[in-house]
């Protein structure tokens, strides 16, 4: 199925919506939505809604091959498109929603606000099936299909927001445990993160040595061994596995062996410097007995 065949039947099909071809409209209601929201060309349009009360197509949503043009957009992060903006199909990292409003990253790092009324759920859904659809070919059969990476982001998300949500420490380690083994990329990693050090907040031993350990690795997070030494400490007084408190002990001598060579190493240093010191001043007295000026002159530099 082509592009604008898919796009005309998802949007003519939900009755709801109330889009129109462009044929089937007045020129004034085109042209309306032309100097006002919509940045396009005519050619460009399949869809349009009109929701202007004059009915002179200043307000309402226009359908493109490559988005939507929407008058009633909100706001917009990290972009230079206008309130009365544009949303593309393609390129989208993440989408999730909340009430009335689609909150949609890009892979450029772009971040979308957008406000679509009671119609946020079906913009939403359109965009996931998009995603899948536009990968079709090359993904297989359906069940690759529900694996599509935007999909699955999407219900990762709202689990994600929802464990959050609850005091559940052991929810939270659990789901970080999912995050961490079952995905590579660095979001995940940062999210589990997340949901270890809450977890370890709330007192939940296995989760305050994983945390822990994410500290020492920096998995998720900058490395802090200072701070990862602490947590180590914590989960200590817990009544971990005979592993887990090997793995500790292991830790503890690993940064006591470390300030060990490091204050070894200073120590070497200031004793070179004292005798070089010592030397320059031996080297310095003989020059003086001797009467030699340019002697003295070089055991000074």
């Amino acid at each position: 199925m082509m592009r604008k065949e898919y796009i005309k039947n998802y949007f003519l099909n939900d009755n709801k919506l109330y889009f129109q071809e462009k044929g089937e409209v007045k020129p004034k209601v085109i042209k309306g939505a032309l100097s006002t929201y919509a940045r396009c060309k005519e050619d460009e349009i399949l869809l349009i809604r009109n929701d202007s009360l004059l009915g002179n197509g200043k307000s309402g949503m226009v359908i493109t091959e490559k988005g939507i043009y929407c008058s009633g957009f909100s706001q917009v992060y990290g972009s230079d498109i206008p309130t009365n903006g544009f949303m593309p199909f393609d390129g989208i990292r993440n989408v999730r929603i909340e009430k009335h409003f689609l909150y949609i990253t890009y892979q450029d790092e772009s971040f979308y606000k957008l406000y679509f009324s009671i119609y946020a759920q079906n913009i939403y859904d359109f965009l996931i099936k998009w995603n899948t659809y536009e990968t079709k070919e090359t993904m297989g059969d359906e069940d690759d299909m529900k694996k599509h990476p935007i999909a699955v982001e999407n219900q990762e998300s709202e689990k994600y927001v929802e464990v959050l949500q609850t005091n559940n420490a052991e929810a939270m380690y659990q789901l970080a445990l999912e995050f961490d083994t079952t995905y590579t990329q660095q979001k995940y990693k940062k999210a589990a993160f997340v949901l270890l050090r809450k977890a370890a907040n709330l007192g939940y031993k296995p989760a305050q040595f994983a945390y822990a350990e994410a500290l020492q690795g920096g998995k998720g997070t900058k490395k802090n061994e200072l701070e990862a030494e602490k947590w180590f400490l914590i989960a200590k007084d817990s009544e971990l596995k005979n592993e887990q408190l090997e793995r500790i002990q292991k830790y503890q001598d690993e940064i006591k062996k470390k300030e060990e060579e490091k204050y070894f190493e200073k120590m070497r240093i200031k004793e070179k410097q004292k005798a070089l010191e010592e030397d320059k001043k031996k080297a310095e007295m003989k020059c003086i007995e001797e009467n030699d000026t340019d002697c003295l002159s070089t055991a000074s530099k």
